[in-house]
């Protein structure tokens, strides 16, 4: 047995508790247990060894006893910590909290410093039982500061509350493990922000932000850590909408099965003003996530209409820009009021990239963007009419179904985005004409035929030998799983987008193929999270962006071809390659990270395929030429990250200078 101020511990406590021994001689261990006590920090006695307390750059302070009830220690004068881990240690019987705060009248703080450059100071959480630590003083980074919240379950994740000004300087705040779906990590309401910086939540826990915050820097959204009303910041009870970004970095699959990164806002207390606005007003950026806008629930008893549900509650951002990969969007009302209105300056959306929009019926809840408009595509016909012009990129919620978006989106000004009509927005004829949008199980023709978008409903049909389906505008919706142009048959037929992009839709966890040869100039986007299997003669030009699920090019039986175009991978999808000559050798093939190096844009190469490129980018960085794979590949260069299957993709030597085939970009 050892004992610590007169607790009796076996050795085996201090192993189990991460202390095994004191590391260093500036490191002290807490030695009280009692509750419904205040200790001093600057006490020695309450400490091991009783000859010191820590305090300074890099020591580390061991608050991890187990304790008998809750706690407050305070801190007496400024102290300074490279590491502290915190929480009821063992949780024996009842969790109890731990507070560090400010005796009456005084207002110490505490700052982090690892006493190293480039290393960050930490906190550390114990792992067991639900206990929850406060921070209620001034706080102080000199060095970047990690927590880690531990945890392995619902019932053994303590939490932390940050409650006091957190005086950023310019370094990153970072959270890290964590309960999947459980919220132990929270920014009280006596937090706040001095000084620019970035807050990055990079766990599985979500966490709260409670109370408006000033803070001026960014958000980095990176952990999955879906809940119930709840993500990886949540802003149901506060909001930071002074942050100059906020970046939602993930994937998300099966249509709105979240993978990454998460914003949730709305549906608790309201603020006096309206906009309610929880998120920034400046810049929000979307690489794959997920962003729910919520409107208040009416509260009775309030000075203003908006909170008692007698005004349209309204989030404003200047700048929404979908980035990367395929992404999922909700509005939705609070309850007993009039509407949610989520009003974005400019919208950018970058090749390649989609959106599930989900709830925005365009009555109660809107997405309206003050250039929405420019997304069109199409002859611009009047609502109610098959002739409506479309946004390809966007599918949206029609109503019948939680899972999927049922086909593509349009534009009003007065009321955003929303769906097309499936009974009157859509004809029901191939042939009907380069203004309309067509909605049919079967695009077998007799002559060549132009429509504006096409969204095909099932079975498998041949456009027919020697015939033409040209999609003006580039959209092509696959509602469920279907076949356009059996593989290798003569009657398959061509697909022609024409200068448009050609955006391919393939959503839940459907699959489709596509046989008929594509062509023309505008490139290719497969979007969304199901899988499109190219099996035809493809002839277009312009890039291939494999934007979310999967895209397989060939399928074992039948060859296939990307076109002539460079190839990008986004984060949380795969291209599959399943035959030989899939990727013009000229081509440049980036595979795209995010977070970075959390979520991947991965390359499937399968048994027996040697593809080759002109130049590899992986995560933004260029290549040295050699063969690459995973590990189960014979490629001398092997990364499971970005690869799987048993194929070689081969990067030769290139002699002389590397022709500029666009620009690479890093995602972060």
């Amino acid at each position: 047995m050892t004992t610590m101020r007169g607790v009796a511990r076996p050795i085996g406590w201090l192993i189990a508790a991460g202390i095994c021994a004191i590391a260093r001689a500036d490191d002290a261990v807490w030695n009280k247990s009692s509750g419904g006590t205040t200790y001093d920090w600057t006490n020695t006695v309450n400490w091991l060894p009783d000859t010191t307390f820590p305090n300074g750059a890099g020591q580390s302070a061991h608050i991890t006893n187990d304790i008998v009830g809750a706690q407050t220690i305070r801190l007496r004068q400024n102290i300074t910590l490279g590491t502290l881990y915190i929480g009821d240690g063992i949780a024996s019987g009842n969790d109890f909290a731990r507070t560090i705060g400010n005796a009456s009248g005084e207002a110490y703080g505490l700052s982090f410093d690892s006493g190293a450059a480039g290393v960050p100071a930490r906190i550390v959480l114990e792992k067991i039982g639900t206990a929850t630590s406060t921070l209620s003083v001034p706080l102080t980074l000199a060095s970047d500061l990690l927590v880690d919240l531990t945890g392995t379950d619902a019932s053994n994740r303590q939490n932390l509350t940050l409650n006091g000004e957190i005086s950023m300087n310019g370094h990153t705040l970072t959270y890290t493990n964590g309960v999947y779906g459980q919220q132990h990590a929270t920014l009280g309401s006596a937090s706040e922000f001095a000084g620019e910086g970035r807050i990055v939540n990079s766990s599985s826990s979500c966490l709260n932000v409670d109370g408006r915050k000033a803070f001026a820097g960014t958000l980095v959204a990176n952990g999955k850590a879906t809940a119930n009303n709840q993500s990886t910041f949540t802003f149901t009870s506060g909001g930071i909408t002074n942050a100059a970004e906020i970046v939602i970095n993930g994937c998300v699959s099966n249509s709105n099965v979240r993978e990454g990164g998460g914003v949730h806002s709305g549906n608790s207390s309201g603020y006096a003003d309206n906009p309610g606005q929880r998120f920034t007003r400046h810049r929000m950026t979307m690489n794959g996530g997920y962003l729910v806008a919520n409107g208040q629930a009416a509260k009775t008893g309030t000075a203003n209409d908006w909170q008692r549900g007698l005004e349209w509650v309204r989030d404003e951002v200047a700048v929404l820009d979908l980035k990367s990969g395929f992404n999922y969007i909700a509005v939705n009302k609070g309850v007993n009021t009039t509407g949610t209105l989520f009003e974005v300056g400019t919208l950018l959306r970058s090749r390649g990239v989609s959106v599930y929009l989900f709830n925005a019926t365009g009555t109660d809840k809107r997405l309206v963007a003050a250039n929405g408009a420019d997304f069109l595509a199409g002859a611009g016909g009047a609502a109610g009419c098959p002739a409506m012009s479309i946004v390809p990129w966007m599918g949206v919620y029609g109503g019948g179904g939680f899972v999927s978006p049922l086909g593509f989106a349009t534009f009003e000004a007065t009321t955003g985005f929303r769906a097309l009509d499936a009974t009157t927005e859509y004809t029901n004829s191939v042939a009907a004409g380069a203004r309309y949008n067509v909605s049919v199980n079967a695009v077998t023709l007799t002559d060549d035929a132009t429509i504006n978008a096409l969204r095909f409903t099932g079975g498998s049909s041949n456009i027919g030998a020697g015939k033409t389906l040209t999609v003006a505008s580039g959209g092509l919706f696959f509602n469920g799983s279907g076949t356009i142009g059996a593989s290798g048959n003569a009657a398959a037929g061509t697909l022609d987008f024409g200068a448009a992009e050609g955006v391919v839709s393939v959503h839940a966890v459907n699959a489709s193929t596509i046989g008929a040869a594509i062509i023309g100039t505008g490139g290719l986007s497969k979007i969304q999270s199901g899988t499109l299997t190219l099996t035809g003669a493809n002839a277009y030009s312009g890039p291939t962006h494999a934007g979310g699920g999967v895209l397989r090019v060939g399928d074992g039986a039948y060859a296939s071809t990307l076109g002539s175009g460079d190839v990008v991978v986004h984060a949380g999808a795969t291209l599959r390659i399943s035959c030989a000559e899939a990727v013009a050798d000229t081509a440049t093939l980036q595979l795209h990270n995010t977070g970075p190096d959390i979520y991947f844009g991965r390359l499937q190469l399968d048994a027996g395929v040697n593809e080759r490129v002109r130049r590899l980018v992986l995560g933004g960085v260029i290549m040295p030429s050699g063969s690459y794979g995973s590990s189960a590949s014979a490629a001398s260069n092997s990364d499971d990250r970005y690869f799987c299957g048993t194929g070689v993709l081969t990067v030769p030597i290139i002699i002389g200078p590397v022709a500029n085939t666009g620009t690479t970009i890093m995602l972060k």
